[in-house]
């Protein structure tokens, strides 16, 4: 399991969890939910390694200290929002090989890009692609790595209506596999479709739903009257 162990996190003065204990369960797929502002990028990133916003606590992966980098940095696949992991003058193969090698995964690479109808992604150059294309070819990537904790950033943004289906199937079937999933976006919608836990960031913890509700109804619910 993920386990956060009385943690806060944050940067310079601000505080985003506080005191926090929590495991995310291994096969599950978690909607991370929470207006702009409340840390939703700034969990994932810590939960990948960044200890520089873990200001006390302890975090571990399956027993590993988030301390123990190189370890823990083998147990995690982070996907962000921005694009950043992408080499924009190289190609789609190239980035899945990449991700093989350094996740020492023996994946094959075809596997995801079948899944999504995206088969093309390998030969073009990042610097081509269109948005949604980027969304396609980051999912592929984590799914390559056949890392055991995978956290996404906002995946579905900028895919239509079929691609977000296949995207949403990848990621079932990764959880089928046994993978962590935890996904942060805006489109609840998306995450109902895919989601078995909603968890949401209010007044500097987590609140875990286990509920067959509309994640946009309990979003209104939590926040309506509190995000301001």
């Amino acid at each position: 399991m993920l386990n956060l162990n009385d943690v806060s996190i944050g940067y310079k003065d601000k505080v985003i969890l506080n005191n926090v204990t929590f495991s995310f369960k291994p096969g599950r797929v978690y909607g991370l939910m929470a207006p702009n502002g409340f840390g939703k990028s700034t969990l994932l990133k810590t939960l990948n390694g960044d200890i520089g916003l873990l200001k006390s606590g302890v975090i571990t992966c399956d027993e590993i200290s988030i301390i123990d980098t190189d370890i823990y940095a083998q147990k995690i696949y982070y996907s962000p929002e921005d694009n950043s992991i992408l080499y924009p003058t190289m190609n789609g193969k190239f980035h899945l090989e990449l991700v093989k090698k350094i996740w020492r995964s023996e994946a094959d690479i075809d596997t995801p890009l079948k899944m999504l109808d995206a088969l093309n992604l390998k030969s073009q150059r990042i610097s081509r692609f269109s948005q949604g294309m980027k969304m396609q070819l980051q999912l592929a990537m984590a799914f390559v790595s056949q890392s055991p904790y995978i956290l996404l950033d906002e995946p579905l943004n900028a895919l239509d209506i079929q691609h977000a289906e296949y995207s949403s199937h990848l990621i079932q079937t990764l959880a089928e596999h046994g993978a962590c999933i935890i996904i942060s976006s805006h489109l609840p919608e998306e995450l109902d479709r895919v989601c078995n836990s909603f968890i949401f960031i209010k007044n500097k913890t987590l609140q875990q739903v286990n509920t067959c509700k509309e994640s946009r109804s309990l979003y209104h619910k939590l926040f309506d009257c509190s995000a301001k």
